[in-house]
């Protein structure tokens, strides 16, 4: 029975190619932690001028500067068990020629935290590249999930499935669900174009406070440029917006403009500038749609009209890295909602101060050990922070935020460590957080729910971060996975989550150990 299933997975795997290869320019590599992370190891063992490791997913372009060093030359380990050089630069090297690669994705995750949870997805992948500059790509992986006692309560209160949407089916809290990514992508020159469903993620750290893969897809258009020591990223985006635990035929339509502009000042030290500005299709008094004043690609131009009295909610933003040796890497973002220069002095907790900060460092080879990479971070977003006084333009996508997952008034410290060698992978993964609630049944926020007018707040003064209900979260996670069929990411892997959440009237404490097979296409955050 199992060679009948590999010899399945293998003739599935068929790649369609007419010619050699080259260097494809329009694919993006997945946004899944694995890629990313051995792209941006790679980076701070030799940075590059030309990469710019902060905006994700990366086009396979912007590895074009690594082909002769790790592909043909003196490969790095991970990139190559990870097989890049096959699934990212099988291309052909003639004009009117095409590439057809067909994956299949399987993930089955059997586990127990006082009852039997199972996770069970079936689906495929498509590449399909036409000469070198033009993309089709395709996935979609359907579902059928008991989860852990922890998330099972959240998707129970929220009526979503985290990281993913909706669910089509909920039959004694076993859901039945569809995930799926699409796009098209065209370069020429040194431009990309792409129209899709997807997501996207801003920063060098383990979280964004800017823009994050946390939400559910979403429909975009997006431009690139990269020239020089530039890249510039124009997308406009169609979201979403939903109150988590209400009526799922409540949704409603809004929009999104997002600016980056990404400087790598040398090879070692990169700025990136952020802006967006969300607003409602609708309101109780017109239809509003797409408003074409935010189809401009001009960087910048929203604080002066936000000046003359915009309603829409406009956020902006900045990211630095700089990577003081090959063994570290220090990196940070700055996120600005609302801020008045002369309450920040006054220091008397204006409510309208509304900031989002990040420092973290980045170990390779930590203690001397090869291999053995220690990430530590920590996050922090003050009081109504991503929220608005019209909550529809608030940041966030189908009930999930586009930012932090703890949406706003928190603090917290992240601290990953992980170990390889050859295909195994080791990884030891915390999250320490302290948040400040609303109360049950409370009449006014906090700060905390972003899905909360920032009109109903108790007071104009003496706003603090973890004002309200103090609640304590952590969550400690163990990993061993092997990898079994690199080209798919396909990995044995076995967990153990350790839960706890507790304030002064709850206390939950939960074990969950899991065991299973996975093709990992994107990231499913369980630590929040």
């Amino acid at each position: 029975m199992l060679k009948k299933i590999w010899r399945f997975i293998s003739l599935f795997c068929a790649v369609y190619q007419l010619q050699g290869q080259n260097n494809v320019q329009s694919k993006n590599i997945l946004l899944q932690q694995d890629y990313s992370d051995a792209l941006q190891e790679w980076n701070i063992l030799y940075p590059s001028e030309e990469f710019h490791a902060a905006y994700k997913p990366y086009l396979s372009s912007s590895i074009n500067s690594y082909q002769d060093t790790v592909f043909k030359k003196k490969a790095y380990p991970k990139i190559k068990s990870l097989a890049l050089s096959q699934v990212f630069n099988d291309v052909p090297n003639k004009r009117n020629q095409f590439q057809l690669q067909a994956l299949p994705v399987i993930h089955s995750i059997q586990g127990y935290d006082g009852a039997f949870t199972s996770e069970n997805g079936l689906g495929t992948q498509v590449y399909f590249n036409i000469n070198n500059d033009f993309t089709a790509y395709g996935n979609i992986v359907g579902y059928r999930s008991s989860f852990p006692f922890f998330l099972d309560t959240a998707i129970y209160q929220t009526q979503l499935i985290r990281n993913i949407g909706f669910p089509a089916n909920n039959k004694n809290h076993v859901y039945s669900y569809l995930y799926w990514n699409a796009y098209v992508s065209y370069s020429k020159s040194f431009f990309n174009f792409q129209a899709g469903r997807g997501k996207m993620f801003i920063g060098n750290g383990y979280r964004s406070l800017l823009l994050s893969d946390i939400a559910s897809p979403y429909p975009y258009l997006k431009l690139q440029a990269n020239f020089w020591k530039i890249q510039y990223n124009v997308y406009y985006l169609l979201l979403n917006h939903y109150i988590p635990g209400s009526n799922v035929d409540n949704v409603q339509k809004k929009y999104a403009t997002m600016h980056s502009l990404s400087l790598n000042v040398n090879k070692k030290f990169n700025v990136l500038l952020f802006e967006n500005v969300v607003w409602q299709g609708s309101d109780t008094s017109r239809s509003r749609g797409f408003d074409p004043t935010y189809l401009s690609p001009a960087v910048f131009l929203r604080p002066q009209e936000y000046q003359q009295g915009s309603s829409d909610n406009v956020m902006m933003g900045i990211n630095l890295s700089y990577i003081v040796t090959k063994k570290l890497q220090l990196y940070g973002q700055l996120g600005l909602d609302e801020f008045y220069l002369k309450e920040i002095r006054a220091g008397r907790g204006w409510w309208a101060n509304k900031q989002a900060w990040q420092l973290g460092v980045y170990f390779l080879n930590f203690a001397g050990i090869q291999n053995l990479n220690l990430r530590v971070e920590y996050n922090e977003a003050k009081p109504y922070t991503y929220s608005h006084g019209a909550p529809a333009q608030n940041y966030a996508h189908q009930g999930m935020p586009l930012a932090h997952p703890f949406g706003a008034n928190f603090r917290e410290l992240v601290v990953t460590c992980s170990y390889s060698i050859k295909k195994w992978n080791f990884r030891l993964h915390n999250v320490y957080a302290e948040i400040g609630k609303d109360s049950l049944n409370a009449k006014s926020n906090v700060g905390q729910n972003i899905f909360l007018s920032y009109t109903t707040r108790a007071k104009e003064y003496n706003n603090y971060t973890l004002q309200g209900v103090r609640t304590y979260f952590n969550h400690l996670q163990a990993d061993i996975s092997y990898l079994l069929v690199p080209v798919m990411n396909m990995r044995l892997q076995a967990s153990v989550i350790y839960r706890k959440n507790r304030d002064v009237s709850y206390n939950l404490d939960n074990v969950w150990i899991g065991l299973g097979v996975s093709c990992n296409v994107f990231n499913f955050y369980r630590d929040y």
